[in-house]
């Protein structure tokens, strides 16, 4: 089986809640997707795209569950802990995940995402993961779908994150293109292969000073 899941660079980490407090949290174990065209345009002011062709889209602000936070150690779908309990989210439709664009509703309102009660052990990781950790430390997060070779993979740069294409070339890993410059923290990445963008497209949680946000950036190759 393909893993699908992103991975921090340093598991061996303990896992701790963000150091942002959470101002608001839900009561019901749901997390509730707000959209907006509000929301979206404040989003997309802290993106800076620099890959030509590349588009950010269909972005959600997560309200979390009360006492639970995201497992930085996988993407894909969301995995929250309280550090006893895992959980993991599933978008409220028939895919379980975020359909592929041009499927989904036309008219986008604000839902909820359901869970179920997982064993950290069944969750597998990207294998990616092991390339970032052996190439540099600068590396954070990654995700390829499978590929040891080539992959999108984030790195911090002062206050803000850097999202990138890499590649393995003579056993060393080198920046192949930028796609965007991100005024926050960007605390999980997935990445799906065409067809739903022509380069796929990359799930972001992104963070700033008021909330966490998920959103998909269609890049124009991989």
């Amino acid at each position: 089986m393909i893993p699908l899941l992103a991975l921090a660079a340093l598991m061996q980490v303990p896992i701790e809640a963000p150091a942002m407090s959470q101002a608001s949290c839900t009561n019901d174990g749901l997390i509730h997707a707000e959209v907006s065209p509000a929301i979206s345009a404040q989003v997309k002011d802290h993106i800076t795209l620099v890959a030509n062709g590349a588009q950010v889209r269909d972005v959600a602000k997560l309200v979390l569950p009360c006492g639970f936070h995201l497992d930085p150690r996988f993407g894909w779908n969301l995995i929250l802990t309280n550090g006893k309990e895992f959980r993991r989210y599933r978008e409220n439709n028939a895919f379980g995940f975020m359909p592929a664009f041009g499927f989904g509703e036309q008219n986008t309102r604000s839902y909820q995402l359901r869970y179920e009660t997982i064993q950290e052990s069944s969750v597998h990781v990207d294998s990616c993961s092991d390339q970032i950790k052996d190439a540099s430390a600068r590396l954070q997060l990654c995700s390829s779908f499978g590929s040891a070779t080539s992959f999108f993979a984030t790195s911090p740069n002062g206050s803000e994150t850097e999202l990138a294409h890499y590649v393995v070339q003579d056993s060393r890993v080198k920046e192949d293109f930028k796609v965007a410059e991100i005024d926050g923290s960007v605390e999980s990445i997935f990445f799906l292969p065409p067809p739903d963008a022509p380069g796929g497209t990359i799930t972001l949680i992104f963070r700033d000073e008021k909330a966490i946000y998920r959103l998909f950036v269609d890049v124009p190759r991989s």
